[in-house]
C-alpha cells in the first residue's frame, strides 16, 4: 500500500446501493406499494431514492394510508436478507487503518437499523458514527445529513469523501461541500459519472491506492 499521505480525513457511507447490495429489493418492494396505492408519479419507485420515510409518506400519499405502508415496509424490512458488497466492509477497515473516521450517512429509519443489527450484530463496529434519517430534518437532496455525520466525526466537511448510489444523495453530497464517490449499483454509469467527483461500479472496485491523489478530484 502506498505510503503517500491521505486527503481525506473523514468518509461518510450511504448504506443501500452502497454498502448494502439491497436497492434492487427496495425498487421492487416501493413499485408494489405504488400498484396498491397509485402515485400517479413515472418511475415512483426511482424518484425517491435517498429519500426518508416521513418525505416520501408526506409527499406522495394521503395521510390515511400512512399506516397501512409503515406496516408494509416494516414487515418487509424485518424479513429481508441484508447483504454487503463484497468488500465493503473490509474497504472501511482499509480507510480506519489509514486513520480516516467512517460514518454511515442513511436515510433508513431506527427500525430498519435495528432489523440490519439482528442480522449483523457486529456491523456497527466498523463505523465511529451512524446517521440515520430521524436525525435531520431536511432529507436528501439537502445537505443536512452529510454536514450532521461530518460534525460527529469533528471533520470539516471538505476534508471527507461522501460514497453515494443515488441521485438524491450525490446532490446532498455536493450541497455539502464534500467529495463525492459515485457508485453506479442503481443508476446507469453515465449518468451517475456525470454528476460526481469520481465514479465506481460497485464499492469492490475502490482502493485506498487510486483514492490518495489529488488530480483524481477535480471539481466538477
Amino acid at each position: 500500500m502506498s505510503n503517500t499521505p491521505f486527503l481525506f480525513a473523514g468518509a461518510l457511507f450511504d448504506l443501500d446501493g452502497v454498502l448494502l447490495d439491497t436497492e434492487g429489493l427496495y425498487t421492487r418492494f416501493w413499485h408494489e406499494v405504488d400498484l396498491a396505492f397509485p402515485t400517479g408519479v413515472p418511475r415512483f419507485e426511482a424518484i425517491i431514492k435517498g429519500s426518508n420515510l416521513g418525505h416520501i409518506l408526506n409527499t406522495y400519499f394521503p395521510k390515511n394510508r400512512h399506516d397501512e405502508i409503515v406496516a408494509m415496509l416494516d414487515g418487509f424490512q424485518h424479513d429481508m436478507r441484508y447483504e454487503f458488497f463484497e468488500g465493503a466492509l473490509e474497504f472501511v477497515d482499509a480507510l480506519h487503518d489509514r486513520g480516516v473516521k467512517c460514518a454511515v450517512v442513511t436515510s433508513s429509519d431506527n427500525k430498519k437499523m435495528m432489523s440490519l443489527h439482528e442480522q449483523h450484530p457486529y456491523f456497527e463496529k466498523h463505523f465511529d458514527t451512524i446517521v440515520t434519517g430521524e436525525m435531520v430534518t431536511n432529507p436528501k437532496p439537502a445537505p443536512d445529513c452529510f454536514l450532521l455525520g461530518a460534525n460527529l466525526l469533528d471533520c470539516e466537511i471538505d476534508k471527507c469523501l461522501v460514497f453515494e448510489d443515488s441521485f438524491n444523495g450525490i446532490e446532498a453530497g455536493l450541497q455539502s461541500g464534500a467529495t463525492v464517490v459515485g457508485l453506479a449499483t442503481t443508476n446507469p454509469r453515465d449518468k451517475v459519472a456525470e454528476r460526481c467527483h469520481r465514479c465506481y461500479d460497485t464499492i469492490s472496485q475502490i482502493t485506498i491506492d487510486n483514492l490518495i491523489y489529488h488530480e483524481a478530484f477535480r471539481r466538477l
